[in-house]
């Protein structure tokens, strides 16, 4: 934007010079001169204002097109403003897509932690359970020693009361055969 109001000053300048610099040419001479040694603006019969006016022309004009390059240069395009949000776009989409990879793996393993954990804790009950009837059949074999105990004192009371029932059945036998010398024989029957 300086430039452009420095333009008008410019021309001023150049216009100002140029008149300044070179004689006015009359209207007889013309803008065609005789060719000769001269300065190389004659040469090509071109009259020095008018020469000086095209260059202060084009100086302008390059002017204005570098500052115009320098500021597009500085200011970045939108259409490098668009590719690097797309960049960004592209990114941040690439990121959430890992995000949610990264989530569903976690996911899965805190699902098969979870499932893990539900069969330890089954596996736990059936290890309590199964002690528990380990202490059972210890407390059975324990039951069954002492009980194997008892029937082998019963068994040996049940012989020794056999050898005396036997002893018994034998001294009721003598006793109802008699005295060996008493005489003869049976004892009375007592009838009705």
């Amino acid at each position: 934007m300086r430039t452009l109001l420095l333009l008008p000053r410019t021309a001023a300048l150049f216009v100002g010079v140029s008149t300044l610099a070179v004689p006015p040419v009359s209207a007889g001479e013309g803008l065609l001169r005789p060719l000769t040694r001269r300065v190389w603006a004659s040469e090509f019969n071109l009259d020095f204002a008018a020469v000086l006016l095209a260059a202060a022309a084009l100086l302008i004009v390059a002017i204005v097109v570098v500052r115009l390059a320098i500021r597009r240069r500085a200011r970045p395009l939108e259409p490098d403003r668009v590719t690097s949000a797309r960049l960004d776009e592209f990114a941040l989409a690439h990121l959430v897509e890992d995000s949610r990879r990264f989530l569903n793996l976690w996911q899965e393993r805190v699902e098969r932690l979870g499932e893990l954990h539900s069969r330890l804790t089954t596996m736990t009950q059936e290890i309590d359970q199964l002690r528990a009837q380990v202490t059972q059949l210890d407390e059975l074999r324990g039951e069954n020693l002492r009980l194997g105990e008892e029937v082998g004192a019963l068994v040996l009371e049940r012989d020794d009361l056999r050898l005396v029932l036997g002893r018994i059945g034998e001294l009721l036998q003598r006793a109802s055969e008699g005295p060996p010398g008493a005489g003869g024989g049976a004892a009375p029957e007592i009838g009705p």
